[in-house]
């Protein structure tokens, strides 16, 4: 949905991908990665598109057709109740709703206890709809950033980091 919904925004501002890419301070070459979907762009590059296309996030990352921000932030950079978070299982960024824990019965050192799963729009028939988020040491610690989570889902905020999952293992 992001990279359709960037291609036509990109096109509506009357932009080329190099002119796009000088504009956010990446290579024409990462635009058209963001375009054909093989790479997504950071949370801060992401509120750079919203000002450069004057957009709303729900412009860009959702239905492109609404409306734009006139230069302002929008009251709600997202649809209520939505959130972007990157996963640091799978290192995707989604838009979820809302979140389960699910216990880990994993005995591999360092795998974590339990793992926060994410709720999405995203159905189809490779995606339940649901994506691991990130793993912790201990149950409080994936209960405070449910917390946290729905905290910033409360203050209208577009996007949030998690902050007490444990650290990607490295490939």
């Amino acid at each position: 949905m992001f990279a359709d919904n960037l291609i036509i925004l990109r096109k509506r501002a009357g932009l080329t991908q190099e002119a796009l890419g000088e504009a956010l301070g990446v290579s024409r070459q990462a635009v058209s990665k963001y375009e054909n979907g093989s790479a997504e762009p950071e949370f801060a590059k992401l509120a750079q598109l919203t000002k450069l296309l004057n957009v709303d996030y729900n412009a860009l990352l959702g239905d492109p057709t609404a409306g734009t921000t006139d230069g302002q932030s929008a009251a709600h950079p997202i649809a209520p109740g939505h959130l972007m978070i990157r996963s640091l299982v799978n290192g995707k960024l989604v838009r979820v709703f809302g979140f389960s824990l699910a216990t880990n019965l994993s005995f591999r050192k360092n795998a974590g206890k339990v793992t926060l799963i994410g709720e999405t729009d995203q159905h189809d028939f490779f995606n339940t709809g649901q994506v691991e988020l990130g793993r912790y040491a201990t149950r409080a610690q994936a209960e405070r950033e449910v917390t946290m989570i729905e905290a910033a889902m409360a203050a209208g905020e577009g996007t949030y980091r998690l902050q007490f999952a444990l650290a990607p293992k490295e490939k």
